[in-house]
């Protein structure tokens, strides 16, 4: 059984785990039917086992069909715990999706807030005259200004979560146990009538206390980009976007989440302070157990924390039961705590990727470690520098080891989940590592020492050096064009390599360690091989196009240009347009993304063009000239987000030809007095070749004539829905030679019955 050898408790949780990952994306209606098939099986194999046993056979016969007895059970419960624990939640926010009704709910959590909207987590107590208990996400079209605790009323309309577009709000939200969507555009419906102090109450509080300190010290000691307190309690609210983005790119994101090696160094460090005291071991082991439990609590329970707190109380409480803890059940029984009690846990990534790194980082040690320190020991000789080098060639070697382990085994996720990854980790993990190790350790003190100015500077100021040294470190890493890997994500390519990878992982844990070492070698094989073609395709595949998408009344466009794209964003300044074109150039068109465009302005881009310039390398946001004092204030606030995150902002006028690589941009602008949505009208041309984008109503305006001009020239030609509402349709004189594509059907008739079609 390889790895499971030995370890019947972590086979059969290992089982349960990956049950539970799977089964999260199985229809409620199998569930019942695996349960029961599952379960009398697994009696059945039992029942077999002891006949083998009683027939005094020999024990490997036994063995086997015990493990297939224990794999039966393991996906039973998961079946019966998804089942339960998912389901029956996803199908009682069901029954809310379409109804308006008025809401009784407290506030859990704060996600952002602005001047003219908020998100916010809730739980609902009661809706209409009905008592539930629901997570669900808040959204407000206003200013609400609310706060952990806050117990409020108001008028919501319920929807269904999405997964469509390049942010899957559907999975991270049930990753968090929120499975439905209320939105709430009345401020007048709103209202608060109590406050509830509840536990999160209180830790909020100490977090949001702790946060302002490290602002208040990291200011005064020059600025830390928010590192301090992203990296001490997970708050990633000050975290520079231009930072979060750097580090991204450079696949070293898990050094940002709070996680194993964060607890390791806060608690390691109070178990050395705790050594030096005349302690009793059972009284220091106590402490350092209720120590992880605040530190969680602290670090705001997520899942990454879970999964290395519960290990590390496992490795505390192993004292008091005299026996050695194992890092590989240990393991599996934190996942399967997290996952029975929390089962919507099992669609968080950070989880997946969390557990997946630990694996890859304990069969690392497993397997190489002492081979590497041996190695570097029995060439280091007898010099004392020489053997501080070879050991820190030794660390080196392991570390970058562990990290291509870790991006091997968690490379399954970052397909499905993310559909990239960034060849630069093992290097970035070798190059942040210390400086990050080094924060943590002085990040504490600088809390602790708060009220004592002078002390907590001693603190601070390596602490915040240190942080803009890391952010250096992961700028000049993102500047090396072409390391992040972008992958297929076709439901069949992703899930069928993804298969195949884990299968192969899967046989490297369990088979002998000569058949392990050969599939660990086909893995590197693979992978090294995904890399060159992936490098390879990009360069081969450099065409100009134009890909037009919609949804509802906004849309965008997707505009490559070779190896580059531009999106072009046709809305009312919702994300969901912007992240779908996103999707469209990475994973279609095979382009990253560069260049941003606004066809006009709204107060809700600001937001959008935030979220864009925080995730991508936006080199130029092309913004139309502001016509008013509103828009003044908007193009002001975007170019401002354009400067912060290095971008370069173009303004430009309607009817003024614009250019972008090959492709060149022409845009014109009208208004009718029904509306004041603007009527558009875009032309794209390449290679000899016209698009053109006739939004909604431009027959309308005094900007037809000049729309029918450049039809006549057009290969293709889009008819938009975005502006004002359609009355009516009108002639454009189009041959059939050229490429027509309407929004949506309805837009179709209208424009076909213009000029007299059945």
């Amino acid at each position: 059984m390889g790895i499971f050898k030995g370890r019947p408790i972590a086979f059969f949780l290992a089982v349960f785990v990956f049950s539970a990952f799977v089964l999260t994306n199985t229809a409620a209606a199998y569930k019942p039917w695996i349960i029961i098939f599952s379960a009398v099986t697994a009696v059945s194999c039992a029942v077999f086992a002891r006949l083998i046993f009683s027939a005094k056979l020999t024990s490997r016969p036994v063995e086997a069909v015990i493990c297939i007895s224990s794999a039966l059970s393991a996906l039973a419960l998961a079946a019966l715990t998804v089942y339960l624990g998912v389901d029956a939640q996803i199908i009682k926010s069901e029954t809310l999706v379409g109804r308006s009704e008025r809401v009784t709910a407290v506030i859990s959590e704060v996600k952002s807030e602005n001047v003219y909207s908020g998100v916010y987590i809730a739980e609902l107590r009661e809706v209409g005259t009905e008592k539930i208990k629901l997570n669900v996400r808040l959204e407000t079209e206003f200013s609400a200004d609310l706060a952990v605790g806050d117990i409020i009323t108001a008028s919501a309309d319920f929807d269904e979560l999405t997964d469509d577009g390049a942010y899957d709000l559907k999975t991270n939200s049930r990753s968090l146990g929120i499975t439905a969507l209320a939105v709430i555009d009345s401020p007048d419906s709103l209202s608060i009538v109590g406050t509830e102090r509840n536990a999160a109450y209180f830790i909020n509080a100490m977090r949001s206390r702790i946060g302002a300190r490290l602002a208040v010290v990291s200011e005064s000691a020059g600025g830390d980009f928010g590192l301090m307190s992203t990296l001490f309690i997970g708050d990633r609210s000050d975290l520079d976007g231009a930072v979060r983005r750097n580090f991204g790119y450079a696949g070293v994101m898990h050094l940002l989440a709070v996680s194993g090696l964060h607890l390791s160094i806060v608690i390691g460090g109070l178990d050395f302070i705790l050594r030096k005291l005349t302690l009793h071991k059972s009284v220091k082991t106590v402490l350092l157990i209720v120590a992880t439990l605040f530190y969680m609590a602290l670090a705001g329970f997520s899942a990454s924390v879970l999964r290395a707190g519960i290990m590390l109380i496992i490795y505390y409480l192993s004292y008091f039961f005299g026996s050695r803890s194992d890092s590989i059940t240990s393991l599996f029984i934190s996942v399967s705590a997290i996952i029975l009690f929390s089962p919507f846990s099992a669609f968080d990534s950070g989880l997946l990727l969390s557990f997946s790194a630990m694996l890859a980082s304990t069969v690392a040690n497993g397997s190489s470690h002492g081979k590497i320190t041996s190695f570097f020991s029995s060439v280091s000789g007898k010099g004392r520098m020489t053997r501080r080098l070879c050991a820190l060639l030794a660390n080196v070697c392991h570390t970058l080891l562990t990290s291509l382990y870790a991006m091997l085994f968690t490379l399954p996720i970052l397909w499905m989940r993310f559909g990239r990854i960034s060849l630069l980790a093992p290097l970035g993990t070798l190059m942040l590592s210390l400086p990050i190790t080094l924060v943590m350790y002085l990040t504490p003190f600088t809390v602790i020492f708060f009220k004592v100015p002078w002390l907590s500077a001693v603190f601070a100021t390596p602490a915040a050096r240190l942080c803009r040294l890391s952010a250096g470190i992961a700028e000049i890493l993102s500047e090396i064009d072409g390391a992040e890997l972008i992958l297929p994500t076709s439901a069949l390519v992703s899930t069928l390599a993804s298969a195949i990878i884990v299968i192969c992982i899967t046989l490297a844990l369990l088979l002998p360690k000569k058949a392990s070492r050969i599939f660990t070698a086909l893995l590197i094989l693979s992978f090294t091989a995904l890399t060159v073609s992936s490098i390879h395709y990009r360069e081969i595949y450099d065409k100009n196009t134009v890909f037009y998408l919609n949804s509802k009344k906004n849309e965008a466009f997707a505009i490559a240009d070779g190896a580059h794209a531009l999106i072009v964003d046709i809305s009312n300044g919702g994300s969901y347009v912007t992240s779908a074109a996103v999707e469209i150039a990475e994973e279609s068109l095979r382009a990253n993304v560069d260049s941003y465009m606004l066809t006009h302005l709204h107060r809700r881009h600001i937001n959008t063009v935030r979220e864009l310039l925080s995730s991508k390398y936006i080199d130029t946001l092309y913004l139309p000239f502001p016509i008013d004092a509103d828009e003044a204030y908007i193009y002001g606030e975007l170019a401002s987000l354009a400067e912060k995150f290095g971008a370069k902002t173009i303004g430009y006028a309607y009817g003024h030809e614009l250019s972008y690589g090959d492709i060149v941009i022409d845009t014109a602008c009208a208004e009718i007095g029904r509306s004041t949505h603007p009527v558009l009208l875009l032309s794209f041309e390449s290679e000899g070749e016209r698009t053109t984008y006739v939004g909604s109503s431009v027959h309308e305006s005094d900007i037809f004539e000049l729309a029918l001009d450049v039809c006549r020239c057009s290969d293709s030609v889009i008819f938009g829905i975005h502006g004002p509402n359609v009355k009516g349709g009108a002639n454009y004189f189009l041959t059939d030679s050229q490429s027509v594509t309407y929004a949506n059907d309805e837009l179709r008739g209208i424009y076909a019955e213009a000029v007299g079609e059945n």
